[in-house]
């Protein structure tokens, strides 16, 4: 197949990927208009007066906020090492040699993760609040264009759709985007194939933008049949001018170079949304009339609204400090005021009352009631702040265990696997011959875990006390309780490797021998104390 009609075929394609989801731009343009009024131009052009310039209350707008950096701050806590990496055999985990292999590589990654170009925290950041709010973000990691380190964008879902495998795993991505006649004339340098009538305009439009899609898909799916594979990768990403149907740029890559994170996924669609956003839009509407509502009660309550008798009143009525409002002298007011107001905002304390009912509803619909820790006195037992960490950790389970691995797990892989194709991670020769070929994943470390590992170290604690308290009534009890593998589980969850030593290491070796030698000898020192004690009582026996 011809370039041409490979490109006809993934505009194609592409159209009707976005054709799919044009339901949802309609919805996620509502739920950006009330919480997320930055982001209101999925099928509308934001409001040229001003964003949120149409919203009464900023209620829903605040609770996407606080929800959308709360996610961030407990997935990736700064100043923390909030991830690591691991074989998913906790028994592989446990060899010193491969748990040192992997925190070298946790460095190296964070390196490149947090380098003042690669833009990754506010990559990252607007990413939060998109799956917040619309339940799916894109965020595409690439080397940097001098392939000195990563560069993380996070794209507007209104310019992407995208496609699973048959394992519900996304593997293509459409992206529409507008790019300068100049930008792209300058790509020129970087290899790209750029037509004529682009070209042309450089000196009389050079500002003028062309219409561009970028796909990324399997390469199988790419050259269908028409042409063999023809190297051991299995990504191709394809820059395609739509107006003309032109490729404009092709590579073969190792990797999928798009982290697609999707929250609560719809039957039957690869596209998700924010269980947030379709509890809080319908009280998010009424709250905007309910707060125009209670704002005109105010107003009318304040300085209401007046009636005139029809021609008493002479000439404009002057309700300014010191104003005169002249009537008409003979009119007789034992008729009624000449004017009078009309009290149409008696009781606006009622629609206070609601509002801040609603507001209480929409705290619940974001989870902001929830995702503290409940605060109790400062004379709880250890029972009760034990089971306050579980009523903490149920309530944030449900929302942050499935935002680990999308949120953060999605963007390490990616960053993963292209930094170990740049050879970014060390050579091969520095890793571990007993994690070849085996399955790498990612652990993570934030306050969520600080409750499940203050939780193990407590319950490590009380079967000590147990144990030594049964001891204290049968001695055989205690070599029933495994001290050494409980204190080595307690210890992998909550030290770093470095912190720990290998039983077989000859410093670990030396210091038992001399614990024990120094057991021997408190031994010898109380037999000789206790042989002592015994010839002086028989001395002062008179035994000899």
């Amino acid at each position: 197949m011809a370039l041409p009609e490979r490109a006809t075929r993934l505009c194609a394609m592409a159209a009707s990927a976005f054709s799919v989801k044009q339901a949802l731009n309609s919805f996620w343009q509502e739920v950006a208009e009330l919480h997320f009024p930055e982001h209101a131009d999925f099928t509308s052009q934001k409001n040229d007066d001003g964003f949120a310039s149409s919203l009464y209350d900023s209620t829903p707008a605040l609770y996407r906020r606080d929800f959308g950096n709360y996610l961030g701050s407990v997935l990736r806590p700064k100043g923390r090492e909030w991830f690591r990496g691991r074989d998913r055999d906790d028994e592989v985990n446990r060899q010193q040699a491969i748990r040192a292999h992997y925190e070298r590589t946790d460095k190296r990654m964070r390196a490149l993760l947090y380098d003042n170009k690669s833009q990754f925290i506010s990559a990252q950041a607007l990413a939060d609040h998109q799956y917040v709010t619309f339940g799916n973000c894109v965020t595409s990691a690439e080397p940097r264009s001098d392939r000195s380190g990563m560069l993380y964008r996070t794209w507007h879902l209104r310019d992407c759709a995208w496609a699973e495998d048959v394992d519900g795993e996304v593997d293509t991505v459409y992206r529409r985007f507008k790019m300068k006649v100049a930008h792209l004339c300058a790509k020129k340098k970087a290899g790209w194939t750029i037509p004529k009538k682009i070209t042309d305009k450089l000196k009389k439009s050079p500002d003028d933008k062309v219409q561009c899609l970028h796909v990324s898909m399997p390469i199988d799916a790419y050259y269908v049949a028409d042409k063999p594979k023809s190297s051991a990768k299995d990504w191709v990403s394809v820059y395609i001018c739509e107006d003309s149907k032109d490729i404009l740029f092709e590579e073969e890559l190792n990797e999928f170079r798009y982290a697609v994170s999707r929250w609560f996924r719809l039957s039957g669609s690869p596209y998700a949304v924010s269980p947030c956003a379709v509890i809080s839009t319908p009280d998010a509407r009424t709250m905007q009339s309910m707060t125009w509502s209670i704002m005109q009660a105010g107003e009318n309550a304040v300085e209401p609204p007046l009636v005139g008798q029809s021609e008493v009143v002479l000439g404009p009525v002057n309700l300014f400090p010191g104003g005169i409002t002249w009537v008409d002298k003979n009119y007789d007011e034992r008729n009624g005021d000449a004017i009078r107001p009309v009290n149409l905002g008696k009781v606006p304390e009622l629609g206070v009352s609601l509002h801040g009912a609603m507001r209480q509803q929409l705290g619940d619909a974001w989870y902001l009631n929830k995702l503290f820790l409940p605060v109790g006195g400062g004379d709880m037992t250890a029972q009760e702040v034990e089971r306050r960490w579980q009523e903490f950790q149920r309530a944030t389970q449900p929302i942050i265990e499935p935002a680990e691995p999308e949120r953060n797990g999605r963007v390490l892989d990616l960053t993963y696997e292209v930094a170990v194709n740049m050879g970014w991670l060390g050579s091969e020769e520095d890793r571990p011959e007993d994690i070849d070929g085996r399955e790498f994943d990612w652990a993570y470390d934030n306050p969520i875990e600080d409750a499940r590992r203050d939780g193990l170290a407590l319950t490590f604690g009380r079967a000590m006390e147990l144990t030594q308290a049964a001891a204290g009534a049968d001695p055989k009890i205690a070599a029933r309780f495994n001290v050494t593998k409980a204190y080595g589980d307690t210890m992998i969850a909550i030290a770093p490797a470095q912190w720990m030593r290998e039983g077989d290491d000859p410093e670990v070796e030396a210091a038992q021998a001399e614990i024990e030698h120094a057991a021997q000898s408190q031994g010898a020192i109380a037999e000789a104390g206790q042989m002592a004690d015994v010839a002086a009582q028989a001395a002062k026996a008179g035994i000899r």
